[in-house]
């Protein structure tokens, strides 16, 4: 996170945060903000930094899940990266298959395992043998928020901390730059005037990206619809073009 003298930044994983964090140190003086722990909860903010007004970006769920496993599995990255999620993300390098399976069949393993998936959908005829006593693996590890809750949601929760969702302003990365100025605007914050045009110019983002049609077979969208429905009635998030929870469209084979 990103605590200022006038309000901080909580930063949710891939919604543009590095991004967001390089403009706003180029357009403030030096030392005007301080990081500290990067994707750490507002609990730990002590003091005067506890009551100041906080700003998190979210993201499209359906955009969100795609974009974590490319992060994770080093799309686009050195072989360096694979070595740290295997170190540090033990969730991550087994529902992947040590980097070995692609998306679709990856965030199919994890919805499984975090009871966004039923053993009763349609769903359950994609998995073989392997895949099931993986996911029992996978139910065994530590996770992030509860069972049958999606995974941006938990660490959207993480987060925020307790009474985070009233303490919160919450902006949406797709319209970064006009919800981040009223944000500011309504705390009474004055921004350097660089600042928009510096949101506005081009982010660097070194992940895959990917059609959530190309992703999603139709229950899997209505899965990422139910188990994030937190975040997606809030910011008043919408299925994507192309995909529709719960209807023929999407993938429906691996």
């Amino acid at each position: 996170m990103l605590i200022g003298p006038e309000y901080v930044i909580l930063h949710l994983p891939k919604t543009g945060g590095e991004f967001f964090k390089d403009v706003l140190e180029s357009v403030y003086p030096r030392g005007t903000f301080r990081v500290d722990a990067k994707h750490g909860s507002a609990r730990l903010l002590e003091g005067e930094d506890a009551a100041k007004p906080r700003f998190m970006l979210v993201r499209d769920p359906w955009a969100w899940y795609p974009s974590w496993f490319h992060y994770c599995n080093g799309t686009g990255r050195r072989a360096a990266h694979r070595a740290r999620v295997r170190e540090r993300n033990r969730f991550f390098t087994l529902a992947s298959g040590d980097f070995t399976i692609d998306c679709t069949h990856t965030l199919r393993r994890v919805f499984f395992a975090r009871g966004m998936l039923s053993e009763a959908g349609p769903e359950a005829q994609h998995l073989s043998a392997q895949d099931r006593r993986d996911i029992d693996e996978l139910r065994e590890l530590p996770r992030v928020g509860k069972d049958g809750e999606g995974l941006i949601t938990a660490h959207l929760a993480r987060i925020m901390g307790p009474g985070g969702t009233e303490a919160t302003t919450l902006g949406r990365l797709e319209t970064m730059t006009r919800d981040f100025l009223a944000f500011l605007d309504a705390i009474g914050h004055t921004p350097p005037q660089k600042l928009e045009r510096k949101l506005k110019g081009p982010a660097t983002n070194r992940s895959a990206k990917a059609r959530a049609e190309d992703v999603y077979t139709p229950a899997m969208s209505e899965a990422v619809a139910i188990a994030d429905r937190a975040i997606i009635e809030r910011v008043g998030y919408t299925v994507p073009d192309g995909l529709r929870a719960g209807s023929a469209a999407g993938r429906t084979t691996d």
